[in-house]
């Protein structure tokens, strides 16, 4: 499973393009872990 780098959301399936909660494309954003869905912060 992979999440939204924009706002966290997890997709509805991996072969999803957009994400449905904030209709940012797949790849997008790096708010957020693809991996994990957690904020990412600085540090990181």
């Amino acid at each position: 499973m992979y999440y939204c780098r924009n706002c966290g959301e997890p997709y509805a399936t991996d072969e999803a393009v957009i994400c449905v909660k904030c209709g940012t494309a797949k790849g997008m954003g790096a708010n957020y872990c693809r991996n994990c869905g957690n904020p990412i912060t600085e540090a990181d």
